[in-house]
């Protein structure tokens, strides 16, 4: 059995506490920190996309639980690797279109 551990690098961690992926990404987009959890844009983008990746999640599911035991084990790994960059993509898009979508008055 092996283990890996990955280090984090330097500048990414700071002496105040983390919550999690989301600290990063609320300084990363300069959303001020904690003030993000009050802006109605920054909490919809970040409910459209929990969605998103929750439904591919259970879809992959799905879909491997048909696709596995019928033997179609490579298909499974491409369909399950595909969506996953599919929405990693989509991901990056909407989190920098919908934001000046709805500033827009669109």
């Amino acid at each position: 059995m092996f283990f890996f551990f990955f280090q984090a690098e330097d500048g990414i961690r700071d002496r105040s506490p983390s919550r999690g992926l989301g600290d990063v990404y609320k300084r990363q987009y300069n959303y001020h920190g904690d003030d993000a959890l009050e802006n109605p844009i920054f909490m919809k983008a970040n409910r459209i996309l929990a969605a998103g990746w929750g439904i591919l999640y259970i879809l992959i599911a799905i879909w491997s639980a048909f696709l596995l035991p019928a033997g179609h084990t490579a298909l499974m790994q491409i369909l399950n690797n595909t969506a996953t960059v599919l929405m990693g993509i989509f991901t990056g898009w909407f989190e920098k279109w919908y934001p000046q979508r709805v500033a827009a008055g669109k």
